[in-house]
C-alpha cells in the first residue's frame, strides 16, 4: 500500500496465481452478459442518479478527489496490443465503460461500441520503458494522477510499464464515476483471463508517515475472526457483519473523536458484479453519544438500526437513537459491502482490497474515513484522517481500538444472549425487553449452552394449529413414509446427502418453542446451524419380517413428537440384503407439506448421484410475505363470503357393525379407487368451461355432500390449498409448510344449470385465492360460528404436487414408495391425485364413524357423478346430476326385493291412513288415554271441530299451523284437524323454554297457534309472534260437526305434510320439511314390516316434537288398531 498527497495506490501481490485465474474467471466471467450493439446509440442520454450528482459536485470542487489507481505485476510476454484487445472486450460487456460525461447537461452519453480505433478517445493505453524500480512506477502513477486536471481528461488510463529483468507492471487509473470500489476485483480477474498471465511476487512498500493524509491498515487474520465471519455467514440478515464492524468503530469513536457524527456510506441491495459501474448508495447519519455508559452491545444495536432500517419501535430500552450530525467534526464510514462478504463466502480469496477513495475537498471535510473489507478469509481495517482536524496518532489509535473492540465482541459477546437483537429478526414484532425474555425461553427450552441461533421466526397459522394439537397428542400431525431403496447403497454417502440437504433448507434445521410472548402465535421457529435428525441403521436380519413395516410404524407413532428440543425428523434405515434397503422417514407436519417432501427426497437422490443443485429461497421469505398481507381486507372478505353460513354436519351413514363389536384398532382407513374418466377428458371439459380441475373436484365433492345430507341448500367443506400462488420468488422450489386449510361454501339452486354452477365455483375460488392464507380459527370467528362447533366435517385435497423423481433410469440406486401413515383430524377426507392419465380418489375416514361398505358407495357415487358431469350438455340442470349410481340402486333393490309391497293406491296423503280405517271400522277404538277411549268416529268428530275453527281463521291449504302441546288426546285431534284443512302441522313441545318456542314461531311466520288449553303465561309470550291462538279443549267440548261440514281439500302427494324442528344442540334449530308421499311410503312400509292388524295396541311413548311419534300414531291408524297414550309416571318408571 503506497500513500500519496492526492490519493493512494494499492499493490496486490499474488492475485493472479495459475489456479485462482481459472477459478475466478469461470465464476465471474460466466456471468458476464454481452450487450447488444443497438444499445450503443450515440444519441442515448441518461440523467445522473442522485449519487452520481453527488460525486459530480465533488468532482467540480476537486477533480482528483475521486480517482483511484491499482498496480499489479504481469509476466514479461504481455504486449500493449493484448491489453488493448482486453480493454475492447471489457467495454463490450460493461456498459459503464461506454459512457462519456456530459457535464453541461448533467448526464451520460452512451458511446458507440468501443473498437481499437475509438479506444484512444475514452482511455489512454501506453507502454513505457523508462522505469527500473517499483518506486519509479509509483511516482509515474502519481504524476499521471496529477495531470488529470481537466474535466475533458479520459476517465480511464491504462499504462504498461516495463521494468528491468523483463518484468512488467500494469497501472490502471479510473474515476469513481466509471469504476466503483467493488468492481476492481472483477476488472483484474478479467484481465487475468485475457492475458493468461501469473502475477509475480511484489513487495509492499512501507507506509510513509509524512503525507498530509496518513493512512493505516490492519489485517485481522482468518483464524482470529473466524467465529465472527462464520456466524455472519449463517446469519439471516445480510448486513449483520456490517452492523457489528460499524458498531465497534462507533464505540471507539467516542473516546478518540468525542461528540462525533458518523456518516455511513453503504450499498443498497446486493452488488451485481456483472456491471462495472457505480451501484446506488445511501448515506445514513448517526450521532455517537459521548458517554461511557453506552455499552458495545448497545452501540452495535444502534448500527443495526442504521443499516437494517428497522422502525424505532424496536429500539433498545435506553435513550440511544439515530440522530443527525450535531458537530462539524464527522467521520465517513464505508460499510462492508455484501459483494465482498459474498465473494469471501464463495472461497474466491485472495481478494483485492477495495480501493479507498479520499474525499478531501468536499464542502464539509471529514476528520476521518474508515473502511472494512473481507479479504483472504480475514478482515482488513483501513483508517485515513486529515491533519487539519486530527493528529498523526489518531488513525493508529482508532485502528488499534477498532481491532480490539472486534476481538472483544467476538470473545465476550458473540455466542451469548447479547449477540442477538430484535433488529436481527424483523418478523417478530417485539421490543428489546420482550425479545430478551423470548431468548431466555429459547435457551431454556432447547437446552442451549449458548445462543447459536441462525434465525427466529413466527409460525404460520397452520403451523400454530398443528403445534397446539401436538401438545395434546404427540402423534397428531406425524407423517410417516416408507421407501425401498434398490441397488448397492453407500450408507455413509447417503447419510451425508441428507445432512447436506438439511443445510440447504432452514426449515429442516428448525425447532419449535412454545411461548405466549409473540402476539397471535402459539410458538416460534428457531433455526439452528445444523439439522438435528434421529438416525439409525440396522443390519440385524432378525429384526426383519413380513410385518416389520406395520410394527415399526406403530411403534414409531407411539413415540410421537414433543417440543422439548428433541429431533422433529427421524430416519431409520434397515438393510434387507446387499441390493435392498428399507427406509422409514418420519417428520412433523409443521415442517413439511407434500410438495416440500418431494423436493427433499429428490434433492437427496440428486446429491447422491453427484448432480449440482441450484440455490434455494428459504422459508422465511414466505413467512415475510404472510406478515405483509392486509389483515382488515382479509377479515372483511371472509365475513362477506360466510355471512349467515350454516355449519355442515358430519355424514350420517348407517353402520353394519353390531353395537357389541369393538371399534377397529386402526383409527383411520383408506379406500382408494381409480375413476373411469380419463385425465384428458377431464382437462378437455374444464378447458371448455374455462375452469380448473381443482374447481371441478370442488363441485363434485359439494354434490356428494348435497346428496347425502338430504339435499341441503348449501354445503361447506374444507379445502387444502398449496399456498404457492403467491408472488414470492423461488417458492416452487421452497421447502416448508405453505399449505393451508380454508372453508369452501357451495350453494345450490334447482333451476341453475350445472355449467353455470361450476363457473360460479371457479369465480369464487379466484376471489378466495388472495385471502387463502387466513387462519382457520379466525375465519370461524368471522363467520359467527359458535365456539366448539366446526364449520365443516370433511376435507377435500387435490394433490397437484410436483412429481417426485425418485426412480431414475440408469442410476445405481432408486427409491420407490412402500407405504406410510398420515393422520387427519377430519372424519372424512377426499384426496384426489393424478397418475398415468388417470384420476384417483382416496377416501381417508375414521373407522369409528364409517364402515368400509358405505365408504365404497361414496367412491362409486363420485365415479358415476363425475362421468355424468363430463358427459353433460350446457342445458343440463343441476338437480339432474343427482341420480343414484348403479351400485346404490342395485343395493336398494336387493334390500327391498320381496319385502316392500305395492303402495296402497287409496293412501296418497297422510290423512288417508286415518280416514281409510275410519271408513272400514268407525266404531273401533282408535285412541286410549288412561280410562278414556275414543272410537275412530269420535276422534274424527273432535278433529272436525278444530278444523272448523281453523277454517274460520282463514287457514288455507299449505299454511303452517303450530301445535304447542304435551302428550295428550288433544294433540292427536289437532294433527288430524290440520291435515283435514290441507295445512302443514308443526309439532312443538310445550315444556321447552318459551324463547325457543317464540324463535320457531318467528321463523315460521304462522298465522295461528293451537294450544291444548289456555295458559296465561304461555299466551302472554306467544301473542306478539302470532295472529291467532286457539284452545283445543274448548273446541272439542262443543264438537257437533260431521265430515260434510269440512269441504274436501284436494292435495298433491308432493305437498308438505309437516315440519319437524331439530333439537338445536349444534346451533339454531332448523326445520325439516316432510312431504306426504315420503311420509306415507315410510309409514305403510313399517306397518307392513311389523305386520300390524286391527287387533294391535301401540304404546305412544315418544315426545310429540320427534318424528318418531308419527310412527306410533299413523302405523296404528293405518292398521285400524288402537293408540295408547302413555302417562308421564309410566315413562318415568321405564327410564328408572
Amino acid at each position: 500500500m503506497q500513500c500519496t498527497k492526492r490519493g493512494w495506490v494499492v499493490a496486490v501481490p499474488d492475485i493472479f496465481s495459475a489456479t485462482s485465474i481459472a477459478e475466478l474467471a469461470q465464476v465471474i466471467e460466466s456471468r458476464l452478459p454481452t450487450l447488444p450493439v443497438d444499445t450503443m446509440a450515440e444519441s442515448s442520454l441518461t440523467p445522473f442518479t442522485a449519487t452520481e450528482q453527488w460525486y459530480m459536485q465533488t468532482y467540480h470542487q476537486c477533480p482528483l478527489g475521486l480517482w483511484a489507481s491499482v498496480v499489479t505485476c504481469l509476466s514479461s510476454d504481455v504486449t500493449l496490443e493484448a491489453l488493448k484487445h482486453w480493454l475492447v472486450d471489457l467495454a463490450r460487456t460493461r456498459e459503464s465503460l461506454n459512457r462519456q460525461l456530459d457535464v453541461a447537461q448533467g448526464a451520460w452519453h452512451l458511446r458507440p461500441l468501443v473498437t481499437l480505433d475509438t479506444l484512444e478517445s475514452m482511455a489512454t493505453v501506453q507502454l513505457c520503458n523508462d522505469y527500473a524500480t517499483l518506486d519509479q512506477v509509483l511516482a509515474h502513477v502519481e504524476q499521471e494522477r496529477s495531470s488529470l486536471q481537466s474535466q475533458d481528461s479520459p476517465l480511464l488510463r491504462v499504462s504498461l510499464l516495463a521494468l528491468d529483468k523483463g518484468l512488467k507492471v500494469l497501472a490502471i487509473t479510473a474515476h469513481r464515476l466509471l469504476v466503483g470500489p467493488q468492481e476492481w476485483p472483477s476488472i483484474l480477474r478479467s484481465l487475468g483471463q485475457a492475458v493468461n498471465s501469473s502475477a509475480l511476487p511484489m513487495p509492499t512498500p512501507p507506509c510513509p508517515t509524512s503525507f498530509h493524509q496518513p493512512l493505516v491498515q490492519r489485517a485481522l487474520s482468518a483464524p482470529s475472526v473466524q467465529p465472527l465471519l462464520a456466524f455472519a455467514s449463517s446469519h439471516t440478515h445480510p448486513q449483520y457483519l456490517d452492523a457489528v464492524v460499524l458498531g465497534c468503530f462507533a464505540y471507539v469513536c467516542k473516546n478518540h473523536l468525542p461528540d462525533t457524527a458518523l456518516e455511513v456510506l453503504h450499498m443498497q441491495g446486493q452488488q451485481d458484479q456483472r456491471c462495472i459501474n457505480h451501484q446506488p448508495t445511501t448515506k445514513s447519519c448517526v450521532a455517537v453519544p459521548a458517554k461511557d455508559t453506552l455499552s458495545l452491545a448497545h452501540t452495535i444495536d444502534l448500527a443495526k438500526q442504521v443499516l437494517y432500517g428497522q422502525p424505532s419501535c424496536n429500539a433498545p430500552s435506553d435513550d440511544t437513537s439515530i440522530a443527525e450530525p450535531h458537530s462539524d467534526t464527522s467521520v465517513l464510514y464505508h460499510a462492508v459491502t455484501s459483494a465482498s462478504t459474498h465473494l469471501a463466502k464463495c472461497s474466491l480469496a485472495p481478494l483485492l482490497t477495495s480501493p479507498f477513495h479520499s474525499t478531501l475537498g468536499y464542502a464539509q471535510g471529514y476528520a476521518c474515513e474508515a473502511m472494512a473489507t473481507v479479504s483472504e478469509g480475514g478482515l482488513a481495517l483501513t483508517v485515513s484522517s486529515s491533519l487539519a482536524q486530527t493528529t498523526d496518532s489518531t488513525p493508529h489509535a482508532l485502528l488499534d481500538a477498532w481491532a480490539q473492540a472486534l476481538v472483544q465482541y467476538q470473545s465476550t459477546i458473540l455466542g451469548t444472549l447479547d449477540a442477538l437483537s430484535p433488529y436481527d429478526y424483523p418478523l417478530l414484532p417485539l421490543d428489546n425487553a420482550q425479545f430478551r425474555a423470548l431468548v431466555h425461553e429459547v435457551k431454556a427450552a432447547l437446552n442451549l449452552t449458548c445462543c447459536n441461533v441462525v434465525d427466529l421466526l413466527p409460525t404460520s397459522s397452520l403451523q400454530d394449529g398443528f403445534i397446539v394439537n401436538t401438545l395434546k397428542d404427540p402423534s397428531a400431525y406425524m407423517v410417516q413414509m416408507a421407501f425401498h431403496i434398490d441397488g448397492h447403497l453407500d450408507v455413509d454417502r447417503y447419510r451425508r446427502c441428507w445432512h447436506e440437504v438439511g443445510q440447504r433448507h432452514s426449515i429442516l434445521r428448525t425447532k419449535f418453542v412454545t411461548t405466549d410472548l409473540v402476539p397471535g402465535h402459539a410458538a416460534i421457529q428457531v433455526v439452528l446451524p445444523s439439522m438435528d435428525v434421529a438416525w439409525s441403521y440396522e443390519t440385524d436380519h432378525q429384526l426383519l419380517n413380513d410385518d416389520m413395516e406395520h410394527q415399526y410404524l406403530a411403534q414409531d407413532r407411539q413415540c410421537g413428537f414433543v417440543f422439548d428440543g428433541s429431533p422433529l425428523l427421524r430416519l431409520a434405515l434397515f438393510k434387507i440384503n446387499d441390493t435392498d434397503h428399507l427406509l422409514f422417514f418420519s417428520h412433523h407436519h409443521a415442517l413439511l407439506d407434500g410438495w416440500s417432501l418431494n423436493i427433499v427426497l429428490d434433492e437427496v437422490m440428486a446429491l447422491y448421484h453427484n448432480q449440482t443443485l441450484a440455490p434455494v429461497v428459504q422459508y422465511s421469505s414466505y413467512l415475510g410475505h404472510l406478515t405483509r398481507q392486509p389483515a382488515e381486507a382479509t377479515q372483511r372478505f371472509w365475513q362477506e363470503l360466510l355471512h349467515e353460513v350454516t355449519p355442515t354436519p358430519d355424514l350420517q351413514l348407517p353402520s353394519t357393525r353390531p353395537p357389541s363389536q369393538p371399534t377397529p384398532a386402526k383409527p383411520n382407513a383408506i379406500c382408494d379407487q381409480t375413476l373411469h374418466c380419463s385425465l384428458s377428458d377431464i382437462h378437455a371439459f374444464c378447458q371448455s368451461l374455462g375452469i380448473t380441475t381443482n374447481n371441478l373436484l370442488r363441485g363434485l365433492w359439494a354434490l356428494l355432500l348435497h346428496r347425502y345430507l338430504g339435499d341441503a341448500k348449501e354445503t361447506t367443506f374444507g379445502t387444502l390449498v398449496s399456498g404457492r400462488n403467491v408472488p414470492v420468488p423461488g417458492i416452487d422450489d421452497m421447502v416448508g409448510l405453505c399449505i393451508n386449510t380454508i372453508p369452501f361454501r357451495a350453494k345450490f339452486s334447482s333451476e341453475q344449470t350445472l355449467h353455470d354452477w361450476l363457473r360460479d365455483i371457479h369465480r369464487v375460488s379466484g376471489e378466495i385465492m388472495t385471502h387463502e392464507h387466513a387462519n382457520l380459527v379466525h375465519v370461524q370467528q368471522w363467520a359467527n360460528v359458535p365456539t366448539g362447533t366446526p364449520l365443516f366435517q370433511s376435507l377435500l385435497v387435490y394433490d397437484k404436487y410436483r412429481q417426485s423423481q425418485l426412480a431414475a433410469d440408469e442410476q445405481d440406486i432408486c427409491m420407490r414408495p412402500a407405504g406410510g401413515h398420515n393422520v387427519t383430524e377430519y372424519p372424512l377426507t377426499a384426496s384426489f391425485y393424478d397418475h398415468e392419465n388417470e384420476l384417483h380418489v382416496a377416501l381417508v375416514y375414521k373407522t369409528n364413524s364409517y364402515d368400509d361398505a358405505y365408504i365404497s358407495l361414496l367412491c362409486a357415487y363420485l365415479d358415476a357423478c363425475l362421468s355424468r358431469i363430463i358427459a353433460s350438455t350446457p342445458g343440463t340442470v343441476l338437480e339432474h346430476i343427482q341420480q343414484l349410481p348403479e351400485s346404490e340402486h342395485r343395493m336398494i333393490m336387493d334390500w327391498t326385493r320381496g319385502i316392500v309391497k305395492t303402495p296402497d293406491p287409496d293412501c296418497a296423503l297422510l290423512s288417508d291412513l286415518f280416514t281409510n280405517s275410519l271408513s272400514r271400522c268407525p266404531h273401533a277404538i282408535a285412541l286410549e288415554s288412561g280410562t278414556e277411549q275414543w272410537t275412530y268416529a269420535q276422534v274424527h268428530q273432535q278433529a272436525v271441530a278444530i278444523a272448523q275453527w281453523l277454517v274460520s281463521r282463514n287457514v288455507l291449504p299449505g299454511d303452517c299451523v303450530a301445535l304447542v302441546f304435551t302428550r295428550s288426546p288433544y294433540f292427536v285431534f289437532a294433527v288430524l284437524a290440520v291435515l283435514l284443512v290441507g295445512g302443514v302441522y308443526v309439532p312443538i313441545d310445550a315444556t321447552v323454554a318459551t324463547e325457543r318456542i317464540c324463535g320457531i314461531l318467528t321463523d315460521l311466520a304462522t298465522p295461528v297457534v293451537l294450544l291444548e288449553r289456555y295458559d296465561e303465561v304461555l299466551v302472554e309470550h306467544l301473542t306478539p309472534v302470532t295472529s291467532g291462538i286457539g284452545y283445543c279443549d274448548a273446541m272439542a267440548s262443543c264438537a257437533t260437526g260431521h265430515p260434510t261440514d269440512i269441504p274436501r281439500i284436494r292435495r298433491d302427494p308432493q305437498d308438505l305434510a309437516y315440519i319437524i324442528f331439530t333439537s338445536g344442540t349444534t346451533g339454531k334449530p332448523k326445520g325439516v320439511q316432510v312431504r306426504h308421499e315420503s311420509a306415507v311410503n315410510t309409514l305403510t312400509h313399517m306397518a307392513q314390516t311389523m305386520e300390524l292388524d286391527p287387533n294391535c295396541r301401540f304404546l305412544q311413548l315418544l315426545n310429540i316434537a320427534f318424528d318418531g311419534s308419527l310412527v306410533e300414531l299413523f302405523t296404528t291408524f293405518y292398521a285400524g288398531g288402537t293408540v295408547v297414550l302413555s302417562q308421564d309416571n309410566l315413562v318415568d318408571d321405564l327410564l328408572r
